[in-house]
């Protein structure tokens, strides 16, 4: 009787909408803001109260029967009233609230593999009736509504999105989360119906613009449908991967259909694989083969990085927008992951996490970093894109901060008595790794002055810093082997400083001369004022004999070479 009475009230509503001629107080009302208001709110209202009789009644006959009527009414009213079409709405969240708060066991607290077992058959066949009734009458209705209907594009998204929606919760509640290529296949057969409708549709859009909707949703359709798919068919990297390579599949479709709406789940998809590969720290257990390059970091990060590029190029024939630099962003990201951690995975045994204890190992990963920084500060100057720039930036603050920190500071040979040998000459040591590396590619950028004017400038800094410290711990290490916190050695040592740091000096001042860089001369002159002082000031004391007389020779023989260097290499 509850069932009857919400039915007969729906109807009443209905007739109140349309107004009855026999009454002159309902004739013509039909065209009041407040009706359209007030029949709205009824249907929903009435459509919770069939929700509410399908659970108080059991889920048995009498309520999902009624609860069927009147969805078949919904759909019916909004075919014969084009002005209150949204009402498929509440026609649509009708089955799928049914679904989802049916008395089902609660999968949160039992095993995946034996829920379905636990559930009564007879539930089990009434749960998937529903289920398929519900998924037959809205996408077949859905699709068949949209041929006559003045804004196809809502009933083309009823008919692609509850199907969808029908199958995710069922797979949610029967068999929550577990493979399965039984459902997975489903799905891919709603994306091949969503594909035949889709071609149906593309051939009425002749008709006019307004069929672009009914087009879009479809797409969606076909995109959600495969994207499920892969959800319940695949798990950990592959699933990143198969999401990843629907934007190049979009992109392809957007060039075709120009379809603004597919940029916009273009947008959903990438955030949803820059989060489960960027921001995802169980990415760091998944399970490593000890094979360096080749595991699963090559095709979990190198096939989305692709894909990204690829989908960047693609969309961005079209415009220049939020999604296309987001894409670009990923892209960056991906290749940035993959460097370094596939650096990490063949220097530290097969483990991801951030292992801060080897100087020469963890050093790479700053030498990495700075050649993709300046990679993508030259692609960015050299293509005028705001993106690379910006990548190149962040990785260059990062490289910076731990060479800085980590390399020069914490981790200081000096200060550890950390062993720097590799068992090879002095040069092929730990200190080229971790200052002659990055001093020359600071040198790189700062030479080239790639980036914002602070990257550079801090490059060039960095440079001389990491040069100068690279050259005077190579000295030490020659006379004190590898470990380097030793009492410092005889004249010979003290002597070699001296050379080294003059050598350098002279070669900054030639290049500050002959590239008539003001900068770079000055700082050349600051170092060699330094070793005038070391002279004068220790040389004189701490060296004897012919050491001490080698030395003023040398300083000597300097400066006569600054002279003439300025004589012949200084640009006017």
């Amino acid at each position: 009787s509850v069932g009857c009475f919400l039915l007969v009230l729906l109807g009443s509503f209905a007739v109140f909408r349309r107004g009855l001629a026999a009454v002159p107080v309902l004739s013509g009302v039909d065209g009041s803001p407040v009706t359209r208001m007030v029949v709205r709110a009824a249907f929903w209202a009435v459509t919770a109260g069939l929700l509410v009789l399908v659970h108080a009644d059991g889920y048995g006959a009498t309520g999902l029967g009624c609860a069927l009527a009147a969805l078949l009414f919904l759909l019916w009213f909004a075919q014969r009233d084009p002005e209150f079409d949204d009402v498929i709405a509440a026609a649509g969240l009708l089955p799928l609230a049914v679904l989802v708060t049916w008395a089902l066991p609660t999968p949160d607290l039992l095993p995946s593999r034996v829920v379905l077992p636990l559930i009564p058959p007879e539930l089990v066949s009434r749960f998937v009736t529903v289920a398929a009734v519900a998924t037959i009458l809205l996408g077949g209705g859905g699709f068949l509504g949209m041929i006559a209907a003045p804004r196809p594009g809502r009933w083309a998204t009823l008919s692609a999105t509850v199907p969808l929606s029908v199958l995710m919760v069922s797979y949610w509640r029967l068999q929550p989360f577990a493979l399965d290529i039984a459902w997975s296949v489903s799905a891919l057969l709603l994306a091949a119906l969503s594909c035949a409708a889709a071609e149906r549709v593309a051939a009425m859009r002749r008709r006019g613009p307004h069929w672009d909707g009914a087009l879009a949703a479809y797409a969606v359709g076909v995109l959600g449908g495969t994207i499920l798919a892969a959800t319940i068919a695949l798990e950990q990297a592959w699933l990143s991967v198969a999401l990843a390579m629907h934007l190049p599949a979009l992109g392809w479709v957007e060039q075709r259909l120009k379809l603004a709406t597919l940029r916009h789940v273009a947008i959903g998809v990438a955030a949803a694989v820059l989060i489960r590969l960027a921001a995802n720290p169980c990415v760091l257990d998944y399970p490593m083969a000890t094979t360096p390059v080749f595991n699963w970091l090559l095709y979990g990060y190198g096939l989305p990085m692709a894909a990204f590029l690829v989908a960047t190029r693609q969309f961005g024939r079209g415009a220049n927008d939020l999604l296309v630099a987001l894409l670009e962003a990923g892209g960056i990201a991906f290749l940035a992951l993959l460097v370094t951690l596939e650096l990490r995975q063949a220097l530290n045994d097969g483990k991801l996490a951030l292992d801060l204890s080897d100087l020469g190992r963890d050093s790479a990963e700053t030498l990495a970093w700075l050649a993709l920084a300046a990679l993508l500060l030259h692609q960015g100057r050299l293509r005028n894109r705001r993106v690379p720039v910006w990548g190149g930036c962040v990785l260059f603050w990062l490289a910076a901060a731990q060479a800085v920190l980590w390399q020069a500071l914490w981790a200081n040979p000096m200060l550890t008595g950390a062993s720097v040998g590799l068992g090879l000459w002095p040069p092929a040591d730990a200190l080229t790794v971790a200052y002659g590396g990055p001093g020359l590619l600071f040198g790189l950028i700062g030479v080239r002055r790639l980036g914002p004017e602070a990257v550079w400038r801090t490059a060039q800094c960095l440079t001389v810093a990491f040069v100068f410290g690279w050259l005077t711990l190579e000295v030490r290490h020659v006379f004190q082997g590898d470990v380097l916190d030793g009492s410092s050695g005889g004249d010979a040592e003290w002597y070699a400083y001296s050379v080294v740091w003059l050598v350098l000096a002279g070669i900054g001042l030639a290049i500050g001369l002959v590239r008539n860089n003001p900068w770079l001369r000055k700082l050349a002159l600051a170092g060699l004022g330094l070793v005038v002082l070391k002279v004068f000031l220790s040389d004189t004391t701490d060296l004897s004999g012919s050491w001490r007389a080698l030395s003023f020779l040398g300083l000597g023989g300097a400066l006569i070479a600054v002279g003439y260097g300025y004589r012949h290499l200084r640009k006017p």
